[in-house]
């Protein structure tokens, strides 16, 4: 995507008109049709950036859905694991107990905030 690096695009009109004195009718629609054409190219190239912009959305759009849902199913292991955890309160495991008892402590310390 460094590809698609543009300058901003500014909108401002033509201060002057075409100089149509003097010049021939050839010459004057020449003049046209590479402006027409240049116009056309601009045209085409807002086109594609807007394109990139949106597929960009759409990608990060699907990038944070994937990311959520990987949240959502992590939350739920951590929390079977402490339901596990606390359903060997008895067990007499040193380790198990140590890490209850600084859950606590924690807890007590910074209560969760109630909404």
């Amino acid at each position: 995507e460094s590809q698609h690096k543009h300058k901003p695009v500014a909108y401002t009109r033509r201060k002057k008109p075409l100089q149509t004195e003097g010049k021939k009718p050839d010459t004057l629609e020449k003049q046209r049709s590479r402006n027409r054409l240049a116009a056309e190219r601009c045209r085409k190239r807002q086109v594609s950036r807007i394109q990139i912009l949106v597929d960009k959305v759409e990608q990060l759009e699907d990038r944070r859905e994937t990311l959520c849902a990987a949240v959502g199913s992590l939350s739920s292991q951590v929390l079977g694991l402490k339901e596990e955890l606390l359903r060997h309160n008895d067990c007499g495991c040193e380790k198990i107990q140590s890490y209850l008892q600084s859950r606590v402590d924690q807890l007590l310390e910074h209560p969760p905030h109630r909404r």
